[in-house]
């Protein structure tokens, strides 16, 4: 049985020379095509403007990050299914999706993508200007309110419109971004003065910063002296 075998190996390896000597093509497999590669690009924008410094992450590994027109990009993605997830950009902004699929599968394809956001805007800074009749004999020490005060907010997201006070000396800027603000009183009574009209204060989101500007008339003062 084993002298069999051998006989028949012999056989055909010698067939296999003798086709190669007569001139007979070997068949060979193909090669498989190319993968086809593509491009996976977008952009992200909050409230219509470009967000740069925002990084993007393709589920498959690498990661980039939006130049200043909020653009990004994946060159010669392989065919496929992924996903792009946006992170770093700023606490108080929100996006429907932070996490978007994309599909490459012809060769050339450039699929884009679109992240838009808003800002959170559920912080508040509110306050009171009163002033102290507190050098005068005889005052009950209770604060009078100053109706009328101008009030500007400045900062990192300054509200453009000032307020003034009411007839309670009360004040209030809502619908903010989180942020470092400064609060500044105007034109309040040449008889009242300040130690300072200007404060300086952080709110994170959905917080509501508090100001009080206490002054002290200033006759009173100069009554006590006379």
């Amino acid at each position: 049985m084993n002298g069999l075998r051998l006989f028949a190996t012999a056989a055909l390896t010698a067939l296999v020379f003798t086709a190669c000597d007569d001139g007979l093509p070997v068949r060979l497999e193909p090669p498989p095509p190319p993968i086809p590669v593509g491009t996976i690009s977008g952009s992200v924008t909050i409230e219509g403007t470009a967000a740069a410094g925002v990084t993007a992450t393709l589920s498959s590994g690498p990661s980039t990050t939006t130049g200043s027109g909020g653009n990004f990009a994946f060159a010669a993605v392989e065919a496929g299914t992924y996903a792009v997830t946006i992170s770093g950009f700023p606490e108080d902004a929100t996006f429907a999706q932070v996490t978007q699929p994309a599909t490459i599968s012809t060769r050339g394809e450039n699929v884009q993508l679109a992240f838009d956001g808003e800002y959170v805007r559920s912080s508040a800074v509110v306050g009171s200007v009163v002033a102290a009749e507190a050098m005068m004999s005889g005052s009950d020490g209770q604060p009078e309110t100053l109706g009328g005060v101008t009030v500007t907010l400045g900062g990192e997201h300054a509200m453009t419109d000032p307020v003034q006070t009411g007839m309670n000396g009360g004040f209030a800027f809502t619908g903010l971004r989180a942020g470092a603000y400064t609060v500044t009183i105007s034109d309040y009574p040449e008889d009242v003065s300040f130690e300072t009209v200007s404060v300086e204060l952080v709110v994170g989101v959905g917080e509501v910063g508090n100001v009080g500007f206490t002054g002290h008339f200033v006759h009173a003062a100069a009554a006590e002296d006379g």
